[in-house]
């Protein structure tokens, strides 16, 4: 066998294997926001299931909704976050989305290798000091 056959047959294993990964499989699938609205305030009723999608601690989401919007959370039932929760505001699903999106983005995301696996690790000793530790390749970044 030449060279360039050599080349060919492992170019055409390469796209084969390709073809089979699936590449979706790589990042998350952060789903949309289901809100119900109230006269003055939203219940989010999927909370639950995209902070666990994001493999993040709700209590750290939730500070950082009280810190954007300005606004205090409540839990629609105190013994079950899975019902979601409380906003005592008016927001849209959109405003919701790109609250969600500056959340992945700052929080979620390495920001090395752009992989979602990470895991958000709280600095001991430090009050506010988070460190996101990615799996995939292994780096890490200090956060205020």
């Amino acid at each position: 066998m030449s060279s360039e056959e050599e080349f060919n047959q492992l170019l055409n294993n390469l796209y084969a294997v390709l073809d089979e990964t699936n590449i979706e499989s790589y990042s998350k699938k952060i789903p949309n926001p289901i809100i119900s609205s109230f006269p003055r305030k939203v219940h989010w009723v999927n909370y639950y299931n995209i902070v666990k999608t994001m493999n993040r601690d709700y209590q750290h989401f939730s500070n950082y909704i009280i810190s954007e919007l300005g606004i205090q959370i409540s839990m629609k039932n105190s013994s079950n976050i899975e019902e979601g929760i409380i906003l005592h505001t008016k927001c849209r699903e959109k405003d919701l989305k790109s609250l969600i999106g500056k959340y992945y983005m700052s929080y979620v995301r390495c920001k090395a290798c752009n992989s979602d696996d990470t895991i958000l690790e709280k600095i001991p000793g430090i009050s506010k000091l988070y460190t996101i530790k990615c799996q995939k390749c292994l780096a890490s970044f200090n956060l205020s």
